[in-house]
């Protein structure tokens, strides 16, 4: 009896201690899968150079990306150490494979990208630009042809006509008190009364010419005021004909360009957009590369991301380079992390109280000089 008592005490122990275990090994399960467990190593953030959002100096890092992804560790409290890459293609590789825990760069979200891994939120929203060579004969050729325009011309002929009215009044009334000024002849005294007029209107005189008279000081008023309006609309006209130039310039560049080929960098959301559109293109490993097939003609503008082209061309143009027409294909740049990583959740969360709390801002007007417009 005593036996069989000693049986049943030891099968209900061994029976609590298994739902004891059971329920520890449950709660733990839910646990992990609730929040990320702690890494054992720092997470392996991927990067590669790309101005201004990454710069690779020697023993250091730099840039909009950079700093971006500092304040998320910081505010994650995530170990993490560096890994320096040659190209995008090596960080999505990478990301892909599970190698990277992190690819933080420029890197652009795709439907053939996000069928392989995950993304963040996204951080940047841009679009494409086209860069090249600029043409240093344009802007004499564009004041040239504005000057003999004929909205132009239309200005310059009312312009002169109103020089013409104001200076054959000044002479009619300086002529009689005012004779070392304006002369009584006619041709002598309206020669005069010309350089008065137009010196007057476009630089408020040199003082070798002035009326004397009441009636001509206060007609002097007048035209100086009626100057400013007249220089002020000529001037507008001027540039207004040589921006629809450049406009037109630029758009017919583009058209050039479209039926030539283009450089892109491999592996990037504007070579996908190349491909897409049917557009012959070529690639290089980086903008330096690019830069130099320009001048060896051997494309005839660089496509890539707007902000990238941009800085680029301001850093390393030497005033060689321009940046021509407007964003197009607009896209989202994000964090790169394998499928299924449990640190997208937290990432998404830094990344939006970041947005929130004006810490975003400092960041992008640090590195690109002005406030988000997005």
């Amino acid at each position: 009896m005593l036996n069989k008592n000693h049986n049943n005490h030891a099968h209900l122990l061994l029976i609590i201690v298994l739902v004891i275990l059971l329920t520890l090994v449950s709660t733990a399960t839910l646990a992990a899968q609730d929040s990320p467990d702690e890494p054992n190593e720092p997470l392996k953030v991927y990067t590669s150079y790309a101005e201004p959002f990454v710069i690779v100096e020697p023993e250091r890092l730099s840039g909009f990306s950079i700093d971006l992804w500092k304040e998320i560790a910081l505010r994650t409290e995530l170990e993490y150490e560096w890994v320096v890459v040659d190209n995008f293609t090596d960080i999505l590789d990478n990301v892909e494979s599970g190698e990277a825990d992190v690819g933080m760069s420029v890197l652009v979200i795709t439907a053939e990208r996000e069928e392989v891994m995950d993304f963040s939120i996204p951080f940047f929203v841009s679009g494409l630009r086209v860069m090249s060579i600029k043409d240093p004969i344009r802007p004499f050729s564009n004041i040239f042809s504005a000057i003999f325009s004929l909205d132009v011309l239309k200005l310059l002929i009312v312009f002169f006509g109103l020089i013409m009215v104001a200076a054959n009044v000044i002479w009619f009334f300086e002529r009689q008190t005012n004779d070392n000024h304006f002369p009584k002849g006619y041709l002598a005294g309206i020669w005069e009364a010309i350089w008065w007029a137009a010196v007057t209107v476009t630089t408020v005189g040199y003082g070798d010419k002035v009326p004397l008279g009441k009636v001509g000081r206060v007609l002097a008023l007048f035209w100086m005021v009626t100057g400013l309006f007249l220089v002020a609309n000529l001037t507008a006209g001027v540039t207004a004909h040589i921006t629809v130039m450049e406009l037109q310039g630029h758009e017919k560049r583009l058209q050039d360009m479209a039926r030539s080929t283009v450089v892109t960098i491999a592996d990037t959301a504007a070579e996908e957009f190349l491909i897409q559109r049917g557009i012959k293109y070529i690639t290089a490993e980086n903008l330096e590369e690019a830069h130099q097939m320009l001048k060896d003609d051997r494309a005839a503008g660089v496509v890539l991301n707007a902000p990238l082209l941009t800085y680029y061309a301001q850093q390393h143009g030497n005033d060689d380079l321009e940046v021509m027409g407007e964003t197009f294909e607009e896209q989202y740049t994000a964090i790169a992390l394998p499928q299924n990583s449990p640190y997208r959740e937290i990432i998404n969360q830094a990344l939006l109280t970041i947005f929130e709390d004006g810490t975003f801002d400092e960041i992008y007007l640090k590195w690109f000089g002005e406030e988000v417009e997005w």
